[in-house]
């Protein structure tokens, strides 16, 4: 067998103990890369409306980089719910008012992660 091969004593199962600690490592990880991903977008969306002050910058960027917020944040809330203890949940129109008003405390969690 495979395992035997690669030095794996046991083949892990859902009820193995390593198997519960891979599976939370791995959605902790997935956690901190979602919370990443929407800082990034946020940030992104709050450099966008300061250069529309200045130059201009088009509605459509703004509805694209709105939309993609939206996306993570689905994503993000998902996986919040699963990690324990469970993580807030904004919807899509508080995460927006933090935007504007730079007031993005949520993000406070990615220095915690991996």
């Amino acid at each position: 067998m495979m395992e035997d091969e690669i030095g794996i004593p046991v083949q892990w199962t859902p009820l193995c103990e390593e198997y519960f600690q891979a599976s939370k490592g791995l959605l902790e990880r997935k956690y901190c890369q979602m919370l990443e991903k929407l800082e990034k977008l946020v940030m992104q969306r709050l450099f966008e409306l300061t250069k529309l002050n200045m130059s201009g910058v088009g509605y459509k960027q703004q509805e694209k980089i709105s939309k993609a917020i939206r996306k993570t944040l689905d994503g993000y809330n998902e996986l919040a719910l699963l990690m324990t203890p469970p993580q807030q949940t904004p919807t899509p129109n508080q995460t927006l008012e933090m935007v504007t008003v730079a007031d993005f405390d949520l993000l406070k969690d990615t220095q915690n992660c991996c």
